[in-house]
């Protein structure tokens, strides 16, 4: 279980919300992880208490929510939720389901104006502090991918995907057996795709009149080595590395023609799978080689929580899909 606390301006919710949040939980149930953000005071002072754990402890979270009051309101927002509130031991009256689009845009807005997401750049293996530019294309990486274009005065749904996490999770255990989640990220950060895959010198020579720019290691096929090298001894830490390498390559390809066809200033990676150091650099070390170095992505601290954060402000401030 993993618990944090962030600050949250008073002046983002009106005196007549406070009594409301006091009471409400927003909650953000993925296929792996459970994210959960409720209001705390302490000394005058506001700030939003984040818990996460993994998505198969649901008796945990009942546990969690029995000790609340009763009148507790629940925002959740999640795929399949009929599935979810059968488990849950709730009143059904108490749970408001948000639109996940939804609460992406509206946590985003949370830690832009309360500058409590810490956004940043990830340049020479150091986090740079930067402030975001609008509009922004925002890319939530979680089981699937959403790509949303956020502006002051409201957001578009750009696009889904159905590769994300889970594809990348799906597809390491298939590699690698009993793999346990915090271990996947202890391989990525020692794994190096290069040796699982083929690159355009391992095909090409210089004499195939390849421009050079396509000679400098860039991939041409994922896993690549695993079908014309006999040898069986390939690294686990290099495989996953190559998983997430055509996993993501494939996401921000796709990212980069949408955000130069929707003239956005910034953009935005969030989502839980974009918490971790090594997808981060990752991330960063792609967009920069696929735009030329004409795009640096940027990052959010705390972006694990950013769809719970907004399902619980979208829910205080009135929205409800349910009467949508």
């Amino acid at each position: 279980m993993e618990k944090r606390k962030i600050p949250i301006s008073s002046k983002y919710i009106n005196s007549s919300g406070i009594n409301n949040f006091k009471n409400a939980i927003g909650i953000d149930i993925g296929v792996n992880i459970i994210k959960i953000a409720f209001l705390s005071i302490e000394s005058n002072n506001l700030y939003f208490e984040l818990i996460s754990f993994k998505s198969k402890n649901l008796d945990l979270l009942n546990q969690m929510l029995m000790l609340e009051n009763k009148d507790v309101k629940i925002y959740l927002t999640v795929g399949n939720f009929h599935k979810y509130i059968e488990k849950l031991k709730l009143d059904t009256k108490n749970i408001v389901i948000v639109a996940k689009i939804k609460a992406i845009y509206k946590g985003l807005e949370c830690l832009l104006e309360n500058n409590i997401g810490n956004f940043f750049l990830y340049e020479k293996n150091k986090k740079k502090t930067v402030k975001t530019k609008r509009p922004c294309l925002v890319i939530y990486i979680g089981t699937g991918v959403s790509i949303i274009k956020t502006d002051v005065d409201g957001y578009t749904n750009i696009a889904s995907l159905p590769i994300g996490g889970a594809t990348f999770f799906g597809l390491a255990k298939l590699f690698i057996k009993d793999v346990e989640f915090k271990e996947i990220f202890e391989l990525l950060e020692r794994g190096k795709n290069e040796n699982v895959d083929l690159g355009f010198s391992d095909v090409f020579s210089n004499q195939d009149n390849l421009k050079e720019t396509e000679l400098d290691n860039s991939i041409l096929i994922s896993l690549g080595k695993l079908s014309v090298d006999q040898k069986s001894d390939f690294r686990n830490d290099d495989i996953l590395s190559s998983i997430l390498h055509m996993i993501l390559n494939n996401i921000i390809y796709i990212c980069l023609n949408e955000y130069e066809r929707t003239n956005s200033s910034s953009l935005v990676f969030t989502g839980y799978f974009c918490t971790e150091d090594c997808i981060i650099k990752k991330i960063s070390e792609i967009t920069n080689k696929l735009s030329n170095q004409k795009v640096n992505p940027i990052f959010i601290s705390n972006s694990g929580f950013i769809s719970s954060i907004g399902a619980i402000i979208s829910g205080i401030n009135g929205y409800n899909e349910r009467n949508k």
